[in-house]
């Protein structure tokens, strides 16, 4: 799917698009409309990765 495609269907901005082309944060809400569009989970399409090695101690559950 194109990108102009994906950005009708979903109901998000190119701005939007544009942040994530970037590595920008957007909010959960524009990755929601992505999924929804896609058909995916938003684990499918989300990696979490931690900057800082000292910024997060602990489990997360």
């Amino acid at each position: 799917m194109n990108r102009p495609r994906l950005i009708n269907i979903s109901g998000n901005s190119y701005n939007v698009s544009g942040k994530l082309a970037c590595n920008e944060l957007v909010s959960l809400e524009s990755l929601f409309k992505f999924c929804m569009a896609l058909k995916q989970n938003i684990w499918d399409i989300v990696v979490l990765k931690n900057k800082n090695k000292n910024e997060f101690k602990g489990d997360f559950l």
